[in-house]
């Protein structure tokens, strides 16, 4: 049911706005299509924000007053509209309501602690801003790829649609090693709850806490992460010598 997700169109508005701002340097139109990315899902507000913090911490006024124009007329009264009035139930109460079902954190008190450090993660990525694209992309990734394994469930895999996207724009190798150990981790569990059912349950040895599960996958990321920078550093080392 992936497909049926409109993730993709909301990724579409954020390369959109990243081609904007690279290509012709029109920073308005650019959080425009960022604010409309957000219309399809809230997922890309934590890089509004950075976007925002960017105006502010350079002190482009003319800039802030024109971001919060545009913020005012397309966030604030369209999204209050949809957002609220929508039948059916309040669409962003739903969206709020994902975070009690948290990624990797698993307990509640380790869901919370993610919370707290991925705010905080999203305001170190708007002070670290220098006016640069490439700093900015750089926050939109780190961002993303926290979300994805500490606040997403790793069963949701459309959820990786807003991280690939921030990724391939920075086109830093670290970030695409942990975006491909995230996905690969986010398959698998994906496979196993449409593989095992209470009408078809997993095998007795493999039923064990999914709490654990998070765990071995986690070490697992990591280790695998420290052996290719290991290696790609013993490689560096061994061209530096032979050269």
């Amino acid at each position: 049911f992936g497909q049926s997700k409109t993730d993709t169109v909301m990724a579409f508005y954020l390369l959109l706005a990243a081609w904007v701002l690279v290509t012709r340097r029109r920073r308005l139109l650019s959080f425009a299509l960022l604010v409309l990315s957000t219309f399809v899902k809230l997922l890309t507000v934590p890089l509004l924000a950075i976007y925002a913090m960017r105006s502010l911490k350079l002190r482009r006024w003319r800039e802030i007053t024109g971001l919060g124009f545009i913020a005012f007329v397309l966030f604030g009264l369209v999204a209050l509209l949809l957002y609220s009035s929508v039948p059916g139930g309040r669409l962003l109460l739903k969206y709020l309501g994902l975070l009690d079902k948290l990624g990797s954190s698993g307990s509640s008190i380790l869901g919370n602690l993610s919370l707290l450090v991925f705010v905080g993660l999203v305001l170190l990525a708007g002070l670290l801003q220098d006016g640069t694209d490439r700093r900015l992309f750089a926050g939109w990734a780190v961002v993303s790829l926290f979300f994805l394994v500490f606040i997403t469930p790793f069963t949701m895999t459309w959820y990786l649609i807003t991280a690939v996207a921030a990724v391939s724009i920075v086109g830093n190798w670290h970030l695409n090693l942990l975006l491909l150990a995230a996905s690969f981790t986010s398959f698998l569990f994906n496979f196993w709850d449409s593989t095992f059912t209470s009408a078809f349950p997993p095998p007795e040895f493999l039923d064990v806490p999914r709490s654990s599960l998070y765990i071995m996958f986690g070490a697992a990321i990591g280790i695998f992460f420290i052996a290719i920078v290991t290696l790609r550093r013993a490689r560096v080392r061994q061209s530096y010598r032979a050269g």
